[in-house]
């Protein structure tokens, strides 16, 4: 067990384990940038785990821009072209095979 990412990723660089679990974007970094020769060998469906992760925004609070960002997610939201952008830009790259568990 390791307190962090950054152990458990030197634990792999030092072949002192086989295999680490890392939520899908921090293991396709550290896949894609950060340790050659590793890979992304599945994911686990998001009801084994408490929750799934979500992107967001960090705004000041009471900031002028959180009305319009509001706005503008809602917007894309409602009109399908957050899809759309997830389906260009992010699907193909948050892919790996399901990991089933019974």
């Amino acid at each position: 067990m390791y307190d962090d990412n950054v152990g458990a990723k030197a634990a792999l660089e030092a072949n002192q384990i086989d295999a680490a679990v890392f939520d899908l974007c921090t293991a396709r970094y550290v896949s894609d940038l950060e340790i050659e020769g590793s890979s992304v060998i599945g994911q686990f469906p998001a009801e084994c785990g408490d929750e799934t992760d979500q992107f967001g925004f960090v705004l000041g609070k009471d900031g002028a821009l959180t009305a319009c960002v509001d706005a503008a997610i809602t917007t894309i939201t409602d009109n399908g072209e957050l899809d759309a952008i997830y389906d260009e830009w992010l699907a193909e790259y948050a892919a790996a095979p399901m990991i089933t568990v019974e």
